[in-house]
């Protein structure tokens, strides 16, 4: 059986799994990503990414590494640019997995990569909501806000950064200014921080959109107007996501437009507002479909789906 294990770094999470003709086979590891302990710290928690599966690697079963991570990156060196999220600029991915994998299992193996956003849209095109398109754009929405395009089933990379739809400006004179230094990205209005400030500026105190969308759903109790402020934030959200995927329908004009991402929870909260809003500030009448991801583990499968 040919299995690779699909690795889905992120901000907050490195999820990994063994995947075989589009299928998670093996449990799902999860290791909190140490991203503020610098860049030694994020590799080491990838490499235990990797150990999880020793048996694995072991007696063979493995013979590719697909993985998603953070941009800007050179999909074809397997170096990390700039990722903003994850110390990892500068770093060439590809070949520390490599090295780890021959010194700890003495083995050769495959090894890909490519933006952690692409891969889960790439996922989305393959084996969920995207499978009976031709083209098909997305998003994750989580600590950041990522972005891929697929044309007939292979992922969209122009001269590299195709697909940074998190940095699309939507507010380029005084809009908040992105992690990535830059003014107006989509980003800083609807990544977990960017969410974080909107409650604020609503009035509400929250440490991440989890506990926001508590509120929302009347899961947390919260005195005064605090449920209905909520729900306005999550509106206002998907109302900068209609702003954005406007921008995307006119360059790119696609079949459908995946959402996924920890954020796109709330799903129930924003879903309407974005739609509405694409439609309102979009130049056609021909709307692409907008959905929600289908998968659960979309990014772990694109990034396997690398190596196919």
């Amino acid at each position: 059986m040919n299995n690779t294990l699909g690795i889905d770094i992120g901000g907050t999470t490195i999820k990994s799994a063994i995947v075989s003709k589009g299928k998670i086979v093996s449990i799902v590891y999860i290791q909190r990503t140490g991203a503020k302990k610098g860049t030694k710290a994020v590799l080491n928690d990838i490499f235990l990414s990797i150990n999880a599966f020793e048996d694995y690697f072991s007696d063979g079963r493995i013979r590719s590494i697909g993985i998603g991570s953070p941009g800007p990156l050179d999909w074809k060196t397997g170096k990390i640019i700039a990722s903003v999220n994850i110390p990892l600029n500068g770093v060439n991915l590809v070949s520390f997995v490599k090295n780890h994998v021959r010194n700890r299992f003495k083995r050769n193996v495959k090894v890909l990569l490519d933006n952690d956003a692409r891969c889960f849209v790439f996922a989305e095109a393959l084996h969920g909501a995207g499978k009976n398109h031709s083209c098909v754009a997305g998003y994750t929405l989580g600590t950041g806000v990522g972005g891929g395009i697929i044309h007939n089933k292979k992922i969209c990379h122009g001269m590299g950064a195709a697909g940074e739809l998190g940095h699309v400006k939507i507010n380029a004179i005084n809009g908040r200014r992105c992690h990535c230094g830059r003014i107006g990205c989509l980003e800083a209005y609807a990544s977990s921080y960017g969410i974080v400030q909107t409650a604020k500026e609503h009035g509400l105190k929250v440490k991440d959109p989890e506990e926001l969308y508590e509120i929302a759903k009347g899961l947390k109790k919260s005195g005064g107007n605090k449920k209905n402020k909520a729900k306005k934030v999550f509106e206002e959200t998907g109302a900068y996501m209609g702003m954005a995927i406007s921008n995307l329908i006119a360059v790119e004009h696609p079949e459908i437009i995946i959402i996924g991402g920890n954020i796109s929870n709330a799903w129930g909260f924003m879903g309407r507002s974005i739609i509405n809003s694409a439609r309102k500030y979009s130049i056609t009448g021909k709307m692409p479909k907008i959905t929600r991801a289908s998968l659960k583990y979309g990014g772990i499968i694109g990034a396997a789906g690398l190596a196919d």
